[in-house]
């Protein structure tokens, strides 16, 4: 009996594993129809969506004194450009994980799924383009306003599933300085950061206050920064005499970073991206 009901699973098992052979098979002839293929993203060719086009990102470390890859990424985008699918897979992962987009007007729903998780997000924008609401699948939401054309909003509040306020963030700003007030739900303060921006934009000092059991800690720290627009680049130096380089590409995308810190000791991260789209 006992051996009759071995053979049995091993007949299914092998019937399981013959089926699942075929079908992704024909996922992967599917994949390769629209993708170009090689050596780092074939893997992920059984989950191309059908698209007008397909852009591979590959981010690299440097581990060890060598290069190492640390994810790869395939972007599935409509004619308009709109990604609507993305596929990640990282470098210690078995299989990939995946965001499906679909677009209806103003809202966007999002679906990410992974071998053990699934969820769904929905945004909702204005019509400048601008986030105004997200919607999750566990009930609870967040709503955004905006000053003017402001592409960062000035106020953020969440809610839980029965419509309780459970968190807000306010921005504000006077001239150069940026103030970000954090609180709960309640309206005890958080934490509140206060930025000094150059002209571009990025922070030359922060000052930032958290409060712990009702007692405000603060800290401040400096900033220099410096630009080299010949080769798209732009340098942080902080106080801790860690510097850190970025450059980019002529979309303003990142696709070199170089960290150097005070002890001399360097960390480097590379991003490439490919048109991989068969014509």
């Amino acid at each position: 009996m006992v051996r009759s009901i071995g053979k049995r699973l091993g007949q299914l098992a092998l019937i399981t594993a013959v089926l699942y052979g075929i079908t992704w098979s024909a996922l992967l002839l599917r994949g390769l129809y629209y993708v170009q293929p090689n050596a780092d993203n074939w893997r992920l060719l059984p989950y191309i969506a059908p698209a007008a086009s397909y852009e591979q990102c590959i981010h690299s470390v440097q581990w060890q004194g060598s290069m190492q890859r640390l994810s790869v990424s395939i972007s599935c985008k409509d004619a308009q450009g709109h990604e609507i699918r993305g596929i990640a897979l990282h470098k210690d992962s078995l299989l990939p994980y995946y965001t499906d987009i679909s677009y209806d007007g103003n809202t966007q729903t999002v679906r990410n799924k992974e071998w053990r998780f699934y969820s769904v997000d929905r945004v909702t924008t204005d019509a400048l383009g601008r986030d105004i609401r997200y919607d999750y699948d566990d009930g609870s939401y967040t709503v955004m306003e905006y000053e003017g054309d402001s592409e960062e909003y000035s106020l953020s509040l969440g809610y839980d599933a029965q419509g309780t306020l459970t968190d807000r963030y306010i921005r504000t700003w006077d001239g150069n300085t940026k103030y970000v007030t954090y609180e709960d739900g309640a309206g005890n303060p958080q934490y509140e950061i206060r930025y000094t921006l150059d002209e571009r934009g990025n922070a030359v000092s922060t000052q930032s206050t958290r409060w712990r059991e009702g007692a405000p800690e603060t800290d401040t720290e400096q900033y220099i920064w410096e630009y080299d627009d010949t080769e798209g680049a732009e340098t942080c130096i902080s106080e801790d005499g860690k510097t850190d380089r970025i450059w980019y590409d002529e979309q303003g995308r990142p696709i070199r970073q170089e960290i150097t810190f005070s002890d001399g000791s360097r960390h480097l991260n590379t991003i490439v991206y490919t048109d991989i789209t068969r014509r």
